[in-house]
C-alpha cells in the first residue's frame, strides 16, 4: 500500500471548501504543498483570470466537490435522532418533511438556543469528518500549517 504524504492542511480552509456550494466558487488542494486554493469562476473570461486558470493547470491540483445537499440533509436527519425533547423532536422531523427542509430546521433551532449550539457541534463534527475523509481518499495525512522543522516536520 502506498504510504501516506504528510502536508500542512487549514482544516478550517478545508472545510470551508467542502461546505461552499455557492456558484462561481472553486477550490483546489495543492497536492505538493497542502494549499486550498479559491477560484472565481464566474469572471473566467477576463484576461487576469485566465492567466491565473493556465497557473493552475501548471500545479499538481485536485478539485474540492462541495458536500452534497442529501449529506448536508442527512446530517440534520440523524441530529434530530439525537434531540431528546419530544415536541422539539417532532417539530423537526416536520420542518425535515419536503422542499425548504433547510430553512424550516434551522428556523425551528432558532427557538431552542441550547439544541442550535449543539446543531452546530454537530455538523461542525461530521464537516471535520468528512475533511479527514478527503485526505485519506487522497492518501494524505494533514499536518498543522504552523508545524514546526523543515517541511512542515514536527
Amino acid at each position: 500500500m502506498e504510504e501516506s504524504k504528510r502536508l500542512p492542511i487549514n482544516m478550517d480552509e478545508l472545510i470551508q471548501a467542502m461546505t461552499d456550494n455557492m456558484e462561481g466558487s472553486e477550490y483546489f488542494l495543492d497536492l505538493d504543498t497542502g494549499e486550498v486554493i479559491w477560484r472565481n469562476t464566474w469572471d473566467s473570461f477576463q484576461d487576469e483570470e485566465d492567466l491565473e486558470a493556465e497557473e493552475l493547470d501548471k500545479r499538481n491540483l485536485k478539485l474540492i466537490e462541495p458536500t452534497p445537499s442529501y449529506e448536508a440533509y442527512e446530517d440534520m436527519v440523524d441530529f434530530a435522532r439525537t434531540v431528546e425533547d419530544e415536541a422539539l423532536s417532532e417539530k423537526l422531523r416536520i420542518a425535515l418533511d419536503g422542499k425548504g427542509a433547510f430553512r424550516r430546521f434551522k428556523n425551528v433551532l432558532l427557538d431552542y438556543p441550547d439544541e442550535r449550539e449543539r446543531w452546530f457541534e454537530f455538523r461542525d463534527g461530521r464537516d471535520h469528518q468528512r475533511a479527514l475523509d478527503f485526505l485519506y481518499w487522497l492518501k494524505i495525512e494533514p499536518l498543522e500549517p504552523d508545524a514546526e522543522g523543515p517541511q512542515g516536520e514536527p
